[in-house]
């Protein structure tokens, strides 16, 4: 990389007097690792006051040269390795205790089931296909997923659809496996086990389910379809109960089916779910996440499954033609 070049990437950054302070020859080409590291940098040192920078600097050189520092730097750093070590050996003692003691006794189905996914703290939602139930953690009943005072728009599409998600994850490719005990068996007829199979493997579904789907993650990065299929698959169905189950609620209460900033009812339904998936991350997620993870990101969340509600067309007056389209014999439909 040009030594211009360089100065232009770090623009809050003085790299002229820096290289003047090193001693080093100002205006040769720069061999440059990670040019994304270093962009990121950069937009730190525009983001943070001055002060906390050097804070960070001056913690980050005692980090570095802590093999050559005295005993006054390094015994604390010690001491605080062994109270985090103890701890954990601790905490792992008292949770290998506490299931050794459940042995002989009676089921209890008041814990929870993934004490990493679903604690009351941890902002998230599950199905357990084991107990067949979902669980929704205390920290998920706030906005965007659940606002008290909201509308019927809101609430229904947003806590509701997450609701419908999870319990679809029922009848998908795996929870179809668990009957209503939570036991592995498959309880469906086998015509219907083979429709499921077809129908997700069909050309309808290969819109968004093939691993070469065009929707580009991050540049040259593509959604695997094949991966998230079964989170897909959920985000349809969630959003499509949720959706008619607005619209019952309206009919049973007439006085609620009014235009709010205005958008009706099932509009803010549709905008409602679009929030709920807003998110913000570092294109090396993104690609991690993209290729790892079965939860599709956000940005194709906000409207992918929208795409296979037929109320979604009907909503905003969408027809052929129009960006958003999608002719009904692709889209996807399940149950």
């Amino acid at each position: 990389m040009t030594y211009d070049a360089l100065k232009a990437l770090v623009s809050n950054f003085d790299l002229d007097t820096f290289y003047q302070a090193m001693g080093l020859p100002v205006g040769h080409d720069v061999y440059v690792l990670d040019d994304g590291n270093v962009r990121e940098r950069n937009s730190i040192l525009g983001d943070l006051p001055l002060v906390d920078v050097k804070v960070l600097l001056q913690w980050d050189l005692l980090r570095g040269a802590q093999p050559y520092l005295t005993p006054e730097f390094t015994e604390p750093s010690m001491e605080f390795s062994r109270v985090l070590y103890g701890n954990m050996l601790r905490l792992n003692e008292f949770d290998t205790r506490r299931n050794l003691a459940k042995f002989g006794k009676p089921v209890s189905e008041d814990g929870f089931v993934d004490p990493r996914a679903t604690l009351p703290t941890v902002v998230n939602a599950a199905y357990s296909s084991d107990r067949n139930g979902i669980e929704i953690p205390a920290a998920f009943l706030q906005p965007p997923f659940y606002t008290p005072n909201a509308d019927a728009g809101v609430n229904f599409c947003t806590l509701g659809a997450v609701i419908g998600h999870e319990i679809t994850h029922g009848f998908d490719s795996s929870g179809r496996l668990y009957d209503a005990q939570g036991n592995v068996r498959d309880w469906w007829a086998p015509e219907d086990t083979k429709a499921f199979i077809a129908r997700s493997r069909t050309s309808s579904s290969r819109r968004w389910r093939t691993k070469w789907y065009p929707y580009e993650v991050v540049p040259g990065t593509h959604l695997n379809g094949e991966l998230s299929s079964g989170e897909n698959l959920a985000d349809i169905g969630g959003l499509t109960l949720a959706y008619d189950a607005l619209g019952k609620y309206l009919n049973a209460h007439p006085k609620e089916n009014r235009r709010i900033d205005g958008l009706t009812p099932q509009q803010r339904c549709f905008v409602a779910w679009a929030q709920n998936w807003a998110d913000k991350k570092q294109p090396g997620m993104l690609k991690q996440e993209a290729l790892t993870d079965g939860h599709p990101p956000g940005s194709y969340r906000m409207f992918a499954p929208a795409q296979d509600v037929p109320g979604f067309y009907a909503t905003f007056g969408i027809k052929p033609g129009d960006r958003m389209w999608v002719d009904p014999k692709d889209r996807v439909s399940i149950w």
